[in-house]
Protein backbone atom coordinates (compact mmCIF):
# COMPACT_ATOMS: atom_id res chain seq x y z
CA UNK A 1 0.00 0.00 0.00
CA UNK A 2 1.30 3.31 -0.74
CA UNK A 3 0.25 7.19 0.29
CA UNK A 4 -1.88 8.98 -1.49
CA UNK A 5 0.26 11.86 -3.14
CA UNK A 6 -0.34 15.48 -1.79
CA UNK A 7 -0.46 17.59 -4.81
CA UNK A 8 -0.13 20.87 -3.27
CA UNK A 9 0.93 22.07 -0.01
CA UNK A 10 -1.40 25.30 -0.43
CA UNK A 11 -4.62 24.69 2.18
CA UNK A 12 -2.93 21.16 2.95
CA UNK A 13 -3.52 20.93 7.36
CA UNK A 14 -0.09 20.03 8.29
CA UNK A 15 1.02 18.88 11.75
CA UNK A 16 4.82 19.97 13.15
CA UNK A 17 6.46 18.81 16.14
CA UNK A 18 10.04 18.41 16.97
CA UNK A 19 12.31 17.19 19.82
CA UNK A 20 14.55 20.60 20.41
CA UNK A 21 11.30 22.09 21.59
CA UNK A 22 7.96 24.16 21.37
CA UNK A 23 10.28 27.38 21.13
CA UNK A 24 13.54 26.30 19.01
CA UNK A 25 14.21 28.66 15.88
CA UNK A 26 13.68 25.57 13.47
CA UNK A 27 10.53 24.95 14.74
CA UNK A 28 9.59 28.16 13.90
CA UNK A 29 11.77 28.86 10.74
CA UNK A 30 9.10 25.60 9.49
CA UNK A 31 6.05 27.14 10.31
CA UNK A 32 6.74 30.13 8.84
CA UNK A 33 7.50 28.81 5.24
CA UNK A 34 4.91 26.09 5.16
CA UNK A 35 2.56 29.09 6.07
CA UNK A 36 4.11 31.34 3.33
CA UNK A 37 3.24 28.04 1.16
CA UNK A 38 -0.55 28.80 1.84
CA UNK A 39 -0.46 25.86 4.41
CA UNK A 40 -2.47 25.43 7.54
CA UNK A 41 -0.35 24.39 10.37
CA UNK A 42 -0.44 22.78 13.89
CA UNK A 43 2.16 22.52 16.09
CA UNK A 44 2.33 19.94 18.61
CA UNK A 45 5.82 20.01 20.16
CA UNK A 46 7.83 19.57 24.00
CA UNK A 47 7.95 21.82 26.32
CA UNK A 48 11.48 21.09 26.98
CA UNK A 49 13.97 19.62 24.67
CA UNK A 50 13.51 15.99 24.07
CA UNK A 51 16.50 15.23 21.93
CA UNK A 52 18.06 11.47 22.09
CA UNK A 53 14.60 9.87 22.84
CA UNK A 54 14.06 8.02 19.42
CA UNK A 55 10.75 6.77 19.26
CA UNK A 56 9.51 6.39 23.07
CA UNK A 57 6.06 6.84 24.36
CA UNK A 58 5.32 7.90 27.91
CA UNK A 59 3.32 5.36 29.13
CA UNK A 60 0.68 7.26 30.54
CA UNK A 61 0.05 9.38 27.42
CA UNK A 62 -0.17 5.77 25.68
CA UNK A 63 -3.95 5.73 25.62
CA UNK A 64 -5.12 9.57 25.17
CA UNK A 65 -7.66 8.80 22.80
CA UNK A 66 -9.58 6.93 25.86
CA UNK A 67 -9.27 11.35 27.41
CA UNK A 68 -12.22 12.88 26.63
CA UNK A 69 -10.60 16.11 26.80
CA UNK A 70 -6.47 16.68 27.20
CA UNK A 71 -7.11 18.49 30.44
CA UNK A 72 -8.02 15.20 31.67
CA UNK A 73 -4.25 13.98 30.78
CA UNK A 74 -1.77 12.90 33.65
CA UNK A 75 0.62 15.29 31.76
CA UNK A 76 1.05 19.30 31.88
CA UNK A 77 -0.61 20.25 27.92
CA UNK A 78 0.09 24.04 27.38
CA UNK A 79 -2.25 25.10 25.17
CA UNK A 80 -1.31 28.44 23.87
CA UNK A 81 -3.85 28.63 21.18
CA UNK A 82 -6.12 26.27 18.99
CA UNK A 83 -2.89 25.09 16.96
CA UNK A 84 -0.13 25.58 19.08
CA UNK A 85 0.37 22.69 22.28
CA UNK A 86 3.26 22.17 24.40
CA UNK A 87 2.81 19.03 25.65
CA UNK A 88 5.34 17.02 28.84
CA UNK A 89 6.32 14.35 26.87
CA UNK A 90 8.46 13.06 24.49
CA UNK A 91 7.96 13.77 20.18
CA UNK A 92 6.76 10.87 19.58
CA UNK A 93 4.15 11.61 22.63
CA UNK A 94 3.21 14.98 20.96
CA UNK A 95 2.56 13.50 17.39
CA UNK A 96 0.11 10.56 19.38
CA UNK A 97 -1.49 12.91 21.36
CA UNK A 98 -2.29 15.52 18.66
CA UNK A 99 -3.75 13.00 16.45
CA UNK A 100 -5.51 11.37 18.26
CA UNK A 101 -6.97 13.96 21.39
CA UNK A 102 -5.95 17.72 20.13
CA UNK A 103 -6.34 18.43 17.12
CA UNK A 104 -10.27 18.47 15.03
CA UNK A 105 -8.58 17.65 11.56
CA UNK A 106 -6.70 14.95 10.22
CA UNK A 107 -3.53 16.10 8.84
CA UNK A 108 -2.61 15.64 5.28
CA UNK A 109 1.20 15.44 6.46
CA UNK A 110 3.63 15.26 9.60
CA UNK A 111 6.61 17.50 9.13
CA UNK A 112 8.75 17.22 12.62
CA UNK A 113 11.76 19.61 12.90
CA UNK A 114 13.96 21.37 11.65
CA UNK A 115 16.19 19.55 14.23
CA UNK A 116 19.39 21.68 15.69
CA UNK A 117 21.53 18.57 14.45
CA UNK A 118 21.89 16.28 11.74
CA UNK A 119 20.67 13.01 11.97
CA UNK A 120 23.10 10.75 9.59
CA UNK A 121 23.80 7.22 9.94
CA UNK A 122 23.88 5.50 13.24
CA UNK A 123 22.03 9.05 14.72
CA UNK A 124 19.02 7.98 13.24
CA UNK A 125 18.53 5.33 15.57
CA UNK A 126 18.49 7.91 18.75
CA UNK A 127 16.83 10.93 16.97
CA UNK A 128 13.40 12.04 18.79
CA UNK A 129 13.28 13.88 15.16
CA UNK A 130 12.76 10.65 13.46
CA UNK A 131 10.68 9.29 16.30
CA UNK A 132 7.60 11.91 15.84
CA UNK A 133 7.73 11.35 11.90
CA UNK A 134 7.61 7.85 12.73
CA UNK A 135 4.74 8.04 14.85
CA UNK A 136 2.78 9.84 12.16
CA UNK A 137 3.84 6.76 9.95
CA UNK A 138 2.45 4.53 12.53
CA UNK A 139 -0.74 6.24 12.19
CA UNK A 140 -0.79 6.07 8.59
CA UNK A 141 0.03 9.38 7.71
CA UNK A 142 2.98 10.62 5.65
CA UNK A 143 5.81 12.37 7.22
CA UNK A 144 8.97 14.11 7.18
CA UNK A 145 11.81 14.59 9.46
CA UNK A 146 14.41 17.83 8.52
CA UNK A 147 17.62 18.22 10.48
CA UNK A 148 19.93 21.34 10.04
CA UNK A 149 23.52 20.44 10.79
CA UNK A 150 25.11 23.09 13.19
CA UNK A 151 28.69 21.93 13.28
CA UNK A 152 30.71 24.75 13.52
CA UNK A 153 31.26 28.57 15.05
CA UNK A 154 27.92 30.01 13.06
CA UNK A 155 25.10 27.58 12.02
CA UNK A 156 23.80 29.07 9.15
CA UNK A 157 20.16 28.32 8.29
CA UNK A 158 19.95 30.08 4.37
CA UNK A 159 19.90 26.77 2.98
CA UNK A 160 17.23 25.37 4.86
CA UNK A 161 15.13 28.02 5.08
CA UNK A 162 15.47 28.07 0.58
CA UNK A 163 14.74 24.54 0.02
CA UNK A 164 12.49 23.33 2.50
CA UNK A 165 9.03 24.25 0.74
CA UNK A 166 10.34 22.96 -2.41
CA UNK A 167 11.62 19.78 -1.08
CA UNK A 168 8.45 19.19 0.64
CA UNK A 169 6.20 19.87 -2.04
CA UNK A 170 8.19 17.81 -4.50
CA UNK A 171 8.03 14.71 -2.64
CA UNK A 172 5.08 14.71 -0.97
CA UNK A 173 3.46 14.95 -4.69
CA UNK A 174 4.84 11.16 -5.03
CA UNK A 175 3.43 8.31 -3.62
CA UNK A 176 5.81 6.24 -0.99
CA UNK A 177 4.96 2.93 0.70
CA UNK A 178 2.75 3.13 4.16
CA UNK A 179 5.85 2.17 6.45
CA UNK A 180 8.26 4.96 4.81
CA UNK A 181 9.31 8.16 5.92
CA UNK A 182 11.53 10.45 4.40
CA UNK A 183 14.87 12.05 6.23
CA UNK A 184 16.37 15.33 5.34
CA UNK A 185 19.88 16.75 5.95
CA UNK A 186 20.97 20.35 5.25
CA UNK A 187 24.53 21.04 5.36
CA UNK A 188 25.70 23.86 7.40
CA UNK A 189 26.54 26.23 4.60
CA UNK A 190 25.41 29.37 2.61
CA UNK A 191 23.30 28.68 -0.25
CA UNK A 192 25.68 29.13 -2.71
CA UNK A 193 28.13 26.04 -1.86
CA UNK A 194 25.31 24.06 -2.07
CA UNK A 195 27.32 20.96 -4.55
CA UNK A 196 23.58 19.84 -5.06
CA UNK A 197 20.58 17.56 -3.51
CA UNK A 198 21.65 13.86 -3.40
CA UNK A 199 19.35 10.79 -2.75
CA UNK A 200 21.32 8.99 -0.07
CA UNK A 201 21.08 5.65 2.22
CA UNK A 202 21.32 6.16 5.68
CA UNK A 203 24.89 5.59 6.19
CA UNK A 204 27.02 4.27 8.94
CA UNK A 205 30.29 5.53 10.66
CA UNK A 206 31.51 2.24 11.85
CA UNK A 207 33.16 0.81 8.73
CA UNK A 208 36.19 2.47 8.10
CA UNK A 209 36.69 0.95 4.71
CA UNK A 210 33.14 1.55 2.94
CA UNK A 211 34.42 -0.65 -0.15
CA UNK A 212 33.77 -3.51 1.96
CA UNK A 213 30.04 -3.00 2.07
CA UNK A 214 29.70 -3.06 -1.97
CA UNK A 215 26.66 -0.98 -1.87
CA UNK A 216 25.61 1.57 -4.63
CA UNK A 217 24.02 4.48 -3.11
CA UNK A 218 25.70 6.76 -1.36
CA UNK A 219 26.30 7.25 2.33
CA UNK A 220 24.15 10.30 3.64
CA UNK A 221 26.92 10.72 6.23
CA UNK A 222 29.59 10.88 3.25
CA UNK A 223 27.56 13.01 0.80
CA UNK A 224 26.26 15.65 3.16
CA UNK A 225 29.92 16.00 4.04
CA UNK A 226 30.62 17.25 0.08
CA UNK A 227 28.01 20.25 0.93
CA UNK A 228 24.80 17.93 -0.50
CA UNK A 229 21.45 18.04 0.82
CA UNK A 230 20.64 14.51 1.01
CA UNK A 231 17.03 13.10 1.26
CA UNK A 232 16.96 9.08 2.99
CA UNK A 233 13.82 7.32 2.62
CA UNK A 234 13.74 5.47 5.89
CA UNK A 235 10.85 2.05 6.69
CA UNK A 236 9.53 1.38 10.14
CA UNK A 237 9.29 -2.15 8.73
CA UNK A 238 12.62 -3.29 10.55
CA UNK A 239 12.10 -6.82 8.98
CA UNK A 240 15.52 -7.94 7.08
CA UNK A 241 14.04 -9.82 4.31
CA UNK A 242 17.23 -11.75 2.88
CA UNK A 243 18.09 -12.98 6.44
CA UNK A 244 14.08 -14.05 6.60
CA UNK A 245 14.80 -15.81 3.30
CA UNK A 246 17.35 -17.87 4.83
CA UNK A 247 15.68 -18.88 7.93
CA UNK A 248 12.73 -19.94 6.44
CA UNK A 249 15.00 -22.34 4.72
CA UNK A 250 15.51 -23.48 7.99
CA UNK A 251 12.60 -24.64 9.45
Amino acid sequence: MKFKPLKKLKNAFILLSNDDGIGSFGLRLLEDELRQAGARVAVAAPLSEKSGFSHSISGDLAYSEMYDDFTQLPRRIEKIDDFHFGIDGTPADCVHVALTLLLQEKPDLVVSGINMGRNLAEDILYSGTIGAAAEAIVRGIPAFALSQDIEGPDPDWSVAKKYTVPLIEKLAAESFDINTLISINYPNILPENLSGICAARQGERRFPDKSLLKNNYPDDYAETAKNKITVTPLTIDYTDYKALDKIQKLF
